[in-house]
């Protein structure tokens, strides 16, 4: 409960400080999904990649407005600038909703079954555009795993401003019916209901965004994603590139990609590996050394074991040549004996 107060806390910070560029982006992309299903014509599948897109573009704006940073209407293009992030948004977006149609097919209870995959798969649309390490199909094993222990807090944070909203305009239609004064309670009435219209989906998106950013920050333990300040200060200035206006928190520009500055991420993760590219390196020469090392043992033991069998080789000659020689000496010692017994006699 701590943690759903705290998103609508943040959130409605968000909505007191940019509520008309939120919802002007926010109906933009809602005219865009219609002229796109329109455009279409019979071919529905093209206003519904179209709608996704959109959508996933509109969950990221969200997501900059939640920790923070400035948006402009260009993000909501940021899908449709190459292919490979068409291709990649469509097949992870479109594998979610096969998945969810699929087991809203088991009869009876498919609706309760459907319901917890969306809650399981919520935070696809921000690992396929967040994270690009991610395979398409493994996006929603990934938002799967991450929502493990929070889906009953996602849950109620939906539901819980819905029921505060309906117990709202319920007391409000009763108080109306007093007499005299109960017209100022149905001009408050009418006033809750326009503002619930305005600013419900801008509600809606930014508790998704919260949820996803409050559950990087528990797994990662890092503040990279901060919840946003009462003040945010940010200095203007033009990309290098082409020159579109940026802030000094943007890391790339919106409308070319041009890489401003490294965020706190990609600096430690550029010196991770760094580091371990050096690492590698000095194993690397360990290594080398260690092979020169072993490689001179071994010639010199290759010298030594021809130096041992070269002199083998020359004591057996020498020693099968000194072998006559002593026989010889045995033979004639005898005859000696002989003509010497013979003078004797």
């Amino acid at each position: 409960m701590n943690m759903v107060l705290k998103i609508y806390k943040n959130a409605w910070e968000v909505l007191k400080k940019k509520p008309l560029k939120l919802w002007g982006i926010s109906l933009m992309c809602i005219l865009l999904a219609f002229v796109g299903s329109v455009l279409g014509g019979p071919v529905i599948g093209i206003g519904l990649a179209v709608a996704v897109l959109l959508e996933t573009s509109m969950a990221m704006i969200f997501l900059k407005g939640y920790v923070g940073e400035d948006v402009c209407l260009d993000e909501l293009f940021d899908c449709f600038r190459d292919w490979n992030t068409v291709k990649r948004v469509l097949g992870g977006m479109g594998w979610m909703i096969l998945w969810v149609f699929i087991w809203g097919l088991i009869p009876v209870v498919g609706w309760v079954f459907a319901i917890i995959r969306i809650y399981e798969y919520r935070l696809t649309p921000y690992i396929l555009m967040k994270e690009p390490e991610v395979g398409i199909r493994d996006a929603i094993k990934v938002s799967k795993e991450r929502t493990e222990g929070y889906k009953g807090k996602m849950f109620l944070a939906d539901i819980l401003w819905v029921v505060a909203y309906f117990i709202a305009f319920l007391i409000l239609s009763g108080l109306s019916s007093i007499r005299y004064i109960g017209w100022i309670f149905l001009i408050v009435n009418i006033v809750l209901v326009v503002a619930v219209c305005l600013l419900a989906e801008l509600f809606r998106g930014l508790i998704s965004s919260a949820f996803y950013v409050e559950i990087e920050k528990k797994r990662l333990g890092s503040p990279y994603y901060e919840a946003p300040q009462t003040a945010v200060q940010t200095e203007i200035k033009t990309c290098p590139s082409c020159g579109v206006a940026v802030t000094d928190r943007d890391v790339f520009c919106s409308s070319c990609g041009y890489k401003l500055k490294d965020a706190p991420v990609y600096e430690a993760a550029e010196k991770v590996k760094k580091a371990a590219k050096k690492a590698a390196e000095e194993i690397s020469e360990d290594v080398t050394k260690a092979t020169e090392k072993a490689s001179e043992g071994i010639a010199d033991a290759k010298e030594a074991a021809q130096d041992i069998i070269v002199e083998t080789v020359q004591k057996k000659k020498k020693s099968t040549r000194k072998t006559p020689e002593k026989k010889t000496d045995e033979t004639e010692a005898p005859e000696l004996s002989a003509e010497d017994n013979k003078s004797e006699q």
